[in-house]
């Protein structure tokens, strides 16, 4: 069973969705927004106290 991790994807336009961690994009992909195609411009991610991501920010431009 896949792992979902919440994704945080802030743009013109900023959404949050749970994405299996296998379809998570790398940075200089390109992700259809709405019908806008945006590049990931940065990954950021966030872990809590014991090392585990909690939540992973892209940012796309």
């Amino acid at each position: 069973m896949a792992n979902n991790i919440q994704v945080k994807f802030k743009g013109k336009k900023n959404s949050t969705s749970n994405v299996k961690i296998e379809e998570l994009p790398n940075k200089g992909d390109y992700l259809n927004m709405d019908g806008q195609v945006l590049e990931v411009t940065k990954k950021t991610f966030h872990y809590d106290a014991n090392g585990s991501v909690t939540e992973i920010e892209f940012d796309l431009a």
